[in-house]
């Protein structure tokens, strides 16, 4: 209870925890709203401690139990990587064909002003397809 510019302030905490004001004329009537506002405020504290009691019966899993299932997670994991590194390689061989003849250079043609000059061929896709092809598989990443 504080005293200011003549009033009495009543001081209490709602139930966020925010600490609230509110000015009365006397100390009696400030100090009554005062402990209204702590016994409300105790009771819907009380209230939610009781639900959070509730959620603590609830089936709570053992660390083995978790344990067990990030491992099982973890296998799927890496047999879901390599079908999908499987399908890749797949498609990259029916793409092979293109990517050699992108990267072979195409010679010069034509004559006189009308000549087009020779172009170096472009490797990029038979390199992506090289890099997918020889990624090492971590398959004793598994437990």
């Amino acid at each position: 209870m504080i005293k200011k510019s003549g009033k009495f302030l009543a001081d209490w905490r709602d139930e966020q925890g925010r600490r609230r004001r509110k000015a009365f004329i006397s100390r009696e009537s400030a100090a009554r709203f005062s402990r209204a506002q702590q016994r409300e405020a105790a009771a819907k504290k009380a209230r939610a401690s009781k639900r959070s009691a509730s959620f603590a019966t609830r089936d709570v899993k053992t660390a083995a139990e978790i344990k067990t299932r990030l491992d099982e997670l973890d296998a799927e994991r890496l047999i879901l990587t390599e079908q999908f590194r499987n399908d890749l390689i797949r498609a990259a061989t029916e793409l092979l064909p293109s990517a050699i003849a992108q990267a072979k250079p195409t010679p010069a043609r034509g004559s006189g002003r009308d000549r087009k000059a020779a172009k170096p061929g472009s490797t990029a896709l038979l390199r992506l397809i090289s890099r997918l092809a020889m990624r090492p598989a971590q398959i004793g990443s598994c437990k």
